[in-house]
């Protein structure tokens, strides 16, 4: 549709499912090809805004000619803030792939947003 590259990278706290790391770990890192681009890091949810942030900043040090940052959800205490996004919300924020999650060959209600819910009273 935007007739652009797409280059995917990946940044987690989690290995599996299971959240084991304090910082985000690079798992695929910035390719080179971004050097002299404008480009812009889209993410589905800035929580505490830290993994827009270190891939901007990567981009930036692999001397792309400019980068944005956005997200279709932020939360207020996001920091720092995407540069563009559509909703900002401080409840919890279910997206349709969020809902499920494969376990045992099977789709079941993800155990960490059942949780959430029932912490919030939803």
């Amino acid at each position: 549709m935007l007739r652009k590259e797409f280059y995917p990278v990946r940044v987690s706290r989690r290995e599996g499912d299971v959240v084991v790391h304090e910082k985000p770990q690079w798992r695929i890192d910035v390719p080179d090809i971004v050097e002299g681009k404008t480009i812009v890091v889209i993410d589905d949810i800035a929580d505490s805004g830290e993994t827009l942030d270190l891939v901007a900043k990567r981009i930036k040090e692999k001397k792309a000619k400019s980068v944005l940052t956005a997200a279709l959800a932020a939360h207020t205490w996001a920091k720092p803030k995407p540069d563009m996004v559509a909703i900002s919300s401080d409840k919890l924020l279910v997206f349709p792939w969020d809902q499920k999650v494969l376990a045992n060959n099977s789709w079941v209600p993800h155990p960490e947003l059942q949780a959430a819910s029932k912490k919030q009273n939803l």
